[in-house]
C-alpha cells in the first residue's frame, strides 16, 4: 500500500515504529558510550582511541537521526492524526 493510501493515523503509527527502532539503537550506543565517566581527559584522548571516537560518532549520528525523524515525520503526522486528516 502506498503512503498516499494510508490514513493519517497509519502514517503516524508507522513513524512511531521507526522512532521506536531508532530509540533502541540510540540506547545501545548510549550504554556503550556512557559506561565510563566522560570528562576533558576522555575527550582529549579521542585522537589516540579510534574505537572510543567511533562510539561517540555512532551516538551522535543516531541521536541526530532520531531527532530529525521526530521533527520532520513523527510530530507533523501526530498533528495530522489528531486533526483527523
Amino acid at each position: 500500500m502506498t503512503e498516499g493510501a494510508l490514513s493519517a493515523l497509519d502514517r503516524f503509527l508507522a513513524s512511531l515504529e521507526i522512532v521506536y527502532r531508532e530509540g533502541q539503537h540510540l540506547g545501545f550506543s548510549w550504554h556503550r558510550l556512557f559506561d565510563q565517566a566522560i570528562d576533558a581527559a576522555w575527550a582529549a584522548a579521542l585522537d589516540q582511541d579510534p574505537e572510543r571516537a567511533e562510539r561517540l560518532e555512532a551516538f551522535v549520528s543516531r541521536f541526530g537521526r532520531m531527532q530529525d525523524t521526530i521533527a520532520t515525520k513523527l510530530m507533523p503526522r501526530w498533528l495530522m492524526a489528531l486533526a483527523g486528516c
